[in-house]
């Protein structure tokens, strides 16, 4: 039997079924009677991703970089309303954190070729709402040096991630939790490193999940040592009182979790209500004496930070509901999962519901969103199978999960620390494109077959009335559930055509470059720097503000090229600015002579980076510079020209920048060296002619452009010419360029570097100096 073409045909029915019944789901799915795509369940089934966008649009990733230019993936997600699909398959290797910040986003993973997509080196975060995901990989592993989940978001509504794989991680291996209409549903969880990266030590584990209406099921947690997972807090203080008040709701379902070290799964403070239904728990080699737990209800303690803030109670736990979860080797939990649900010794009020004991006021909590939210629920036996044989990335399953669910059929493995303990990353086969004359991202063969237009770019996009899916959704889920398999033979001997960038702007030719510089002095950061006292100079004028205690050993790249692997910053220390200078985590600046100085840090997300001038009185509203981060660690290179004696503070805003270079350059004289010259411009009838002579080398083919323009100085004409490397030094080149200029309009000729468009290589010469 091939289930994944049985599941394909189920949901196909019902989503037909859903678009013609009248339906009322509540929230966010009172506007949407669609799943977002078939077989999605859950809190976040009617997530739509961009085909709720009126500007939606393909974008093809066509390269494996990560350097954020036109194909890579990091370009794909920077824009919102994008159905994006992959032209190459294989390994991206990250450069840094890559955050998701967009809104509706469709990203389809199963239209990569070969083997698929795999992230790692570093972590993915998404913060952005309304995104469909699916059939990737993550697996962030060691080389990039930094203690993260390799997969998570938190404050995010209305997103489902379908069929991925994330392993490797050196905190969580995979952390959704304060989100609103969520699914995570038929992904491998495997694999976090115990003994890594972490600044407490041992720490491989599972995952933090939580939220009101989130939905984790059909997943497979293998080989964490703990959090199988970790549930969040609860939200709603009032619900103490009142059980009906508590709108947060973790429904984990069908979910199997193997090889647990010391603790299966824990948390929910302070009321956090959860369901456990119909998983499936097998111990394995690293599994500890808990083997028979599904549960363990914490409890806040007196000492608590929420306690103190108001919004949690001392001794208040979970309120969760079990039933149907199959416990290997262990009929009694098996037959009575209530015996399998352990607590806090200083838990005082919580509750441990099953079908035989819960109350109408519980179902009201537990069960409030099933009929908005369904989940096709199979018994734990049924999950067990479907699970294991259908979870991840799973068109092509690479190695590292056939060996994953290996293990939990034959109970082998085990808790590892880092990746070469089991081979380290598989090579993936980057495949060969589909042809696609139109670049709508649908193959040829498939538009054929299916009635549509090969050589119409805009059928994509369009709802098909029949499912109420776009042509490309359609396309993408027959290639999910199997319907549709790729025959590479199909259209082999068609050209494939080539996906030109955007248009890149032509430079002003009014602007003038910036004044010569010479760097004079330069700070890099290194283990030497941690702890130095306050006030200490880490070159002529730049001090810190606090002895700066934590080293951070990761990887950041800049724009510039500059590649830093050490930064220093401070555990529990924020930056800020009082009293008319920086505090706390912050850099003090004063220019020892006139010129420029440039700063290079990594920031956390949701915060803000501030320049300051000193003596300012309100930093939010007159400081220098401000940047709202919306990318975890991004890598910020800022430069400031400043005059002798500027004093300046370089901080983030009740956070901890990770400060790792700066520089100083001086302003220098020098007469500027103009490669070529301009002469004898005449503008006469319908001609523009001019001469150019050659007076130094270049480095290549540059660029001549001819402009006119009215008395308003507003451009009404524009020409170019390629002026070649191949001119000799002294050779003088004559141009003639056919037009008829407006009377009283003025024609300006320049020559520009086609590699640094902003380095003129003529003064520019007009018509009204001849």
């Amino acid at each position: 039997m091939n289930l994944k073409k049985l599941k394909g045909v189920f949901w196909a029915v019902l989503a037909a079924m859903l678009i013609s019944a009248v339906y009322c789901p509540a929230t966010f799915a009172e506007t949407n009677s669609l799943p977002a795509f078939p077989g999605a369940e859950g809190g976040g089934m009617w997530a739509t991703g961009a085909r709720s966008s009126e500007n939606r649009e393909v974008y093809h990733v066509t390269s494996l970089a990560d350097d954020g230019s036109f194909g890579t993936f990091r370009d794909a997600v920077s824009q919102p309303d994008r159905i994006i699909v992959f032209d190459v398959g294989g390994t991206i290797n990250l450069s840094r954190t890559l955050t998701i910040y967009n809104d509706n986003l469709t990203i389809l993973g199963q239209t990569a070729p070969g083997d698929g997509i795999c992230f790692r080196d570093f972590n993915v975060y998404m913060t952005g709402n309304n995104i469909i995901m699916r059939y990737l990989r993550f697996r962030m592993g060691v080389d990039g040096g930094i203690e993260d989940d390799t997969l998570g978001g938190r404050g995010i509504n209305n997103v489902i991630i379908d069929h991925c794989s994330m392993s490797w991680s050196t905190d969580e291996c995979v952390s959704f939790y304060q989100n609103e209409n969520f699914t995570m549903q038929w992904c491998i969880i495997s694999e976090s490193l115990k003994n890594s990266l972490h600044d407490k030590g041992a720490h491989g584990y599972g995952g933090i999940w939580g939220g009101k209406n989130a939905s984790f099921h059909h997943n497979l947690l293998a080989h964490h040592d703990s959090r199988n997972p970790r549930l969040d807090r609860g939200s709603n203080k009032d619900a103490y009182n009142d059980v009906t008040l508590n709108m947060t709701l973790t429904d984990m379902r069908n979910n199997v979790v193997y090889n647990w070290g010391g603790n299966s799964a824990y948390g929910g403070e302070d009321g956090m209500a959860a369901n456990f239904i119909n998983c499936y728990y097998k111990y394995g080699p690293s599994t500890g004496k808990h083997k028979s737990r599904i549960y363990n209800i914490s409890a806040s303690t007196a000492d608590s930070s929420y306690i103190a803030a108001g919004t949690g109670v001392e001794g208040w736990g979970t309120d969760v509901y079990v039933d149907g979860n199959y416990v290997d080797e262990n009929s009694s939990v098996t037959s009575d999962n209530t015996k399998g649900v352990d607590k806090d010794s200083n838990a005082n009020h919580y509750g441990i519901w099953s079908k035989s004991n819960i109350t109408d006021a519980e179902k009201i909590v537990h069960f409030r969103y099933e009929n908005e939210y369904p989940v096709n629920t199979e018994t734990a036996e049924d999950a067990y199978k479907s699970v294991l044989e259908s979870a991840g990335a799973s068109i092509i399953r690479d190695s590292v999960d056939t060996r994953v669910t290996n293990d939990v059929k034959n109970r082998t493995g085990k808790i590892i620390d880092k990746p070469s303990d089991v081979g380290g990353y598989p090579t993936l086969d980057g495949g060969t494109m589909s042809k696609d004359s139109d670049l709508d991202g649908i193959p040829n063969e498939y538009e054929d077959k299916n009635g549509l237009d090969k050589n119409s770019s805009s059928d994509a996009v369009k709802i098909n009335p029949s499912t109420g899916y776009m042509y490309i959704e359609e396309y993408a889920n027959a290639l999910a559930d199997g319907s549709y398999v790729r025959d590479t033979a199909y259209d082999e001997t068609l050209p494939q055509p080539t996906i030109v960038p955007p248009a890149v702007e032509t430079p002003d030719p009014n602007v003038s470059p910036s004044p010569e510089t010479q760097v004079v002095s330069e700070w890099i950061a290194t283990e030497a720097d941690i702890n130095k006292p306050a006030g200490t100079e880490f070159m002529p004028g730049l001090v810190g503000m606090i002895p700066f205690g934590r080293p951070m050993q990761d990887i950041a790249v800049f724009d510039d090229g500059f590649i830093s692997n050490f930064a220093i910053t401070d555990k529990n220390i924020g930056g800020g600015y009082e009293n008319g200078k920086g505090k706390g985590s912050a850099m003090e600046f004063t220019a020892p002579e006139d010129g420029v100085f440039t700063i290079y840090l990594t920031a956390l997300q949701d915060k803000t980076f501030y320049v300051t001038k000193a003596g300012v009185t309100d930093y939010t509203k007159e400081s220098t510079y401000s940047l709202n981060v919306k990318e975890a660690n991004l890598p910020i290179r800022y430069s400031l020209p400043v005059k002798k004696g500027d004093v300046y503070y370089f901080y983030m805003d009740g956070s901890k920048a990770r400060f790792r270079k700066a520089a100083f350059a001086e302003y220098v004289e020098k007469e500027p060296v103009q490669t070529y010259s301009i002469n004898n411009l005449n503008v006469e009838g319908e001609t523009i002619s001019f001469n150019v002579v050659k007076n130094a080398e270049t480095s290549g083919d540059n660029l001549i452009i001819v402009a006119e323009y009215n008395d308003k100085g507003v451009i009404q004409y524009m020409d170019t010419r390629v002026l070649s490397n191949g001119v000799s030094i002294g050779e003088t080149v004559p141009y003639t360029v056919n037009h008829v200029s407006g009377a009283g309009n003025e024609v300006k000729v320049f020559i520009w570097d086609n590699i640094n468009n902003l380095t003129p290589l003529s003064q520019t010469v007009s018509s009204n100096e001849n």
